[in-house]
């Protein structure tokens, strides 16, 4: 397996006739796409359509445009795949040559999707730009963690290092489950802290058991911005 390098400036950047982005972090091996929202776009297959079930009609708009983005993010790495299915806690499921993870705001769903040589998981999320209470931020981040994002990130808005804070570790935590299928991961059982080399961030965890320590020191994370949205990913490494 390959140790992903991904790069927080695209290498390659594609837009399509329907206003969606792909994003080339690691070109070949992981790639990223972003839909906005409520412009008709529709899945691939029968079969996921069928596992929308007795939705309503914003969630039928998620998953569709959810969908729609990873199958661009899969054709940009040479993959076409008839489903992406879903898993008994609601996680999306990729071909087995393919790691992925979607994540939806109140306009865009955006995926990440990496070959399976290239990492052994992705997480992804998208800041939808709604500021948390401080009782809510309490429980997912240090007011020392805030202050290091916020210098790390050369952000002035308090609410954008709060937010980030809590994007990044819901990508963690996407990125985290495949290898521990651990669902009761707590925010503030993971830490982020700058690389040595400034490019991304690192994961130390607190109070959890050996196995996920384990996995989450491997995984790194990077920001960037596509279409004026902060897109987290999340990718761990062997």
């Amino acid at each position: 397996m390959l140790n992903l390098q991904v790069s927080q400036k695209p290498i390659l950047e594609h837009t399509d006739s329907d206003g969606s982005v792909i994003l080339d972090l690691a070109p070949g091996f992981l790639a990223v796409a972003l839909v906005r929202r409520g412009q008709g776009v529709r899945v691939a297959s029968a079969a996921e359509n069928q596992l929308l079930g007795k939705s309503t009609e914003r969630q039928r708009d998620g998953f569709l445009a959810g969908r729609h983005a990873a199958h661009l993010a899969c054709l940009r790495l040479g993959i076409a795949c008839e489903l992406i299915g879903r898993g008994r806690h609601g996680e999306p499921l990729f071909p087995a040559a393919l790691r992925g993870s979607i994540s939806h705001s109140r306009t865009v769903a955006v995926a990440a999707v990496a070959q399976a040589t290239a990492t052994q998981a992705v997480g992804v999320d998208v800041d939808d730009e709604r500021n948390l209470p401080a009782i809510a931020m309490a429980d997912i981040s240090w007011k020392s963690e805030v202050s290091r994002l916020q210098t790390f990130l050369s952000l002035s808005d308090l609410h954008a290092a709060e937010r980030f804070a809590f994007s990044a570790k819901e990508a963690v935590f996407k990125c985290q489950f495949p290898l521990t299928q651990n669902r009761r991961l707590g925010f503030k059982q993971v830490s982020l802290w700058p690389l040595k080399s400034g490019e991304g961030l690192q994961v130390r965890p607190h109070s959890t058991a050996k196995a996920t320590a384990e996995v989450l020191r491997r995984i790194s994370v990077v920001t960037l911005s596509c279409q004026g949205h902060r897109v987290v990913i999340a990718t761990a490494n062997q």
